[in-house]
């Protein structure tokens, strides 16, 4: 499905993201793909999503810690 077929390189490019919802926000939208990513494996992917959600995120500590855990999930499972 398009979740699972999504890739950093679209979502750098631009691409059209595959969530209908209009009110959530690119961070959130790049924390949800990450944490996809690494559920499939796509170790590589998942930290590509995560920094490019930290490089956009400003002061939210809470998403900073969030994607620093993908991160660092995707590091071990590597």
């Amino acid at each position: 499905d398009d979740f699972t077929r999504f890739t950093p390189a679209m979502l750098i490019n631009g691409e059209a993201l595959p969530f209908p919802f209009k009110e959530i926000t690119l961070v959130r939208i790049t924390l949800a793909l990450s944490r996809i990513a690494l559920r499939l494996d796509r170790l590589e992917d998942a930290k590509q999503f995560a920094n490019f959600g930290l490089e956009k995120i400003g002061v939210a500590t809470d998403l900073k810690k969030a994607f620093q855990d993908v991160i660092q999930l995707a590091e071990k499972q590597s």
